[in-house]
């Protein structure tokens, strides 16, 4: 079970990417999950709240898994995952309720643009966040450029996206990007 799903009788849904052996990196059979998931949370008439979190201590997400994605080198391919996973996230946005990301250690890439889809972001003091496609000659194709526009202006973003750095727990707070909570 790659995406773990824990229904509380509260109306609280705890989503925890569970590939601990890869950083939690979403390989295509997660994203599709994930997909789906946050699909029918539209319609959970129980749902109160959204929270994603990734399992063990050492990873939020850390983005797609590049060893499987590497075997689907074709255009077409980079489509249909874009597509998939932004409109996942755009989905996720607009459920009715409020959706908090616990990010624990590593959120880089997609899992830095899963974390900052959601509304409100609490993050461990091991946080490492970083939108490093850029690495990879990639820009993040789920829609990260346009959500760091809104929560960091159009100076800072970019120079986020087009360096890539990867970001520890005191700029991820003085940013904005996760509220850094003791653990």
């Amino acid at each position: 079970e790659t995406l773990h799903i824990e229904k509380r009788p509260d109306g609280i849904t705890i989503l925890t990417f569970n590939r601990p052996d890869t950083m939690n990196a979403l390989d295509l059979a997660t994203m599709r999950h994930f997909a789906e998931v946050i699909e029918s949370l539209h319609t959970d008439p129980d749902l109160r709240v959204l929270v994603l979190t990734g399992q063990g201590e050492r990873a939020f997400c850390s983005g797609g898994d590049l060893v499987e994605l590497s075997q689907y080198p074709g255009e077409a391919d980079a489509l249909d995952f874009i597509t998939l996973m932004g409109d996942a996230l755009r989905r996720m946005e607009q459920l009715p309720v409020p959706v908090f990301g616990a990010i624990n250690g590593y959120a880089l890439g997609g899992g830095s643009e899963i974390a900052i889809a959601c509304d409100m972001r609490f993050a461990d003091e091991k946080v490492r966040m970083g939108f490093v496609q850029i690495r990879l000659a990639l820009t993040p194709g789920w829609g990260a450029g346009q959500r760091l526009l809104r929560l960091v202006g159009y100076s800072r973003a970019m120079d986020i996206l087009l360096h890539g750095h990867v970001m520890h727990a005191p700029e991820v707070d003085k940013l904005g990007l996760g509220k850094v909570v003791p653990t």
